[in-house]
């Protein structure tokens, strides 16, 4: 279970190879793109990610998916309210 709060983040990084798969369940309701917190995935670059794709936390939806060693990610800068997730890992 993951709890963030404004100016929370997690930094660049890959799951792979260390998991087969990777779901984080949101539990926020009425969660908005301003409020950040967004995993966020795309190539690393120097001082950040150039972003592909973004997952907000929103109540009940789930993002799943198997990582590999290319598949960057990270948690968005949390702006404003409290980013609730339930996150989990195959092995």
């Amino acid at each position: 279970a993951w709890r963030m709060r404004a100016g929370d983040r997690m930094g660049v990084h890959p799951d792979g190879p260390s998991y087969l798969a990777t779901i984080s369940l949101g539990l926020c309701p009425a969660w908005t793109a301003a409020q950040g917190g967004a995993i966020a995935f795309g190539t690393p670059q120097a001082g950040g990610l150039e972003v592909s794709e973004r997952f907000l936390p929103h109540l009940g939806d789930a993002c799943l998916f198997a990582p590999h060693a290319r598949s960057w990610h990270a948690v968005e800068r949390v702006r404003a309210g409290e980013r609730l997730s339930l996150t989990a890992w195959w092995v």
